[in-house]
């Protein structure tokens, strides 16, 4: 068992001590052992919810890597996620969920970002904002405050 669980850990690139606490481990290392768990019991679907939440990118590349391993021996993966993004990097297919309903399914090949936008919030979006990172026009801190 002891054996299993350290290829399970080696396989989604986490170096941990099987002997260490849980509770010490880090959000993005407690999500990996989830994902190590899961692994374990050669499922051939699992349902992954936000799983990239609290991944670094290196961590989110090396997950990605894992699904299409696990996509070539034949496991079916649930990739639920607002990450566009993602979804056009992982997913074959999609579906906008709403208020807990279908609203439409495809080809992520066949939609564009702007048509699932629409489809999640249920109307055309008028004005959307890229993020504005800015410049700080007054100090936050000054001499250790």
């Amino acid at each position: 068992m002891r054996v299993r669980a350290a290829m399970m850990l080696l396989r989604v690139g986490l170096k941990v001590d099987l002997d260490e606490k849980v509770a010490n481990l880090s959000i993005s290392h407690k999500q990996m052992l989830e994902i190590a768990k899961t692994l374990m019991l050669d499922a051939k679907v699992i349902i992954m919810d936000e799983p990239t939440s609290s991944l670094t990118n290196k961590e989110v590349d090396y997950l990605f890597l894992i699904m299409n391993q696990l996509r070539k021996e034949g496991t079916a993966i649930v990739y639920i996620s607002h990450k566009l993004a993602e979804i056009r990097r992982i997913c074959d297919r999609y579906t906008v969920m709403k208020d807990g309903s279908s609203v439409c399914s495809g080809m992520v090949s066949d939609v564009s970002n702007d048509d699932i936008v629409r489809l999640m919030v249920g109307r055309e979006l008028q004005n959307r904002f890229k993020r504005d990172e800015g410049e700080c026009q007054q100090p936050c801190a000054r001499n250790g405050f």
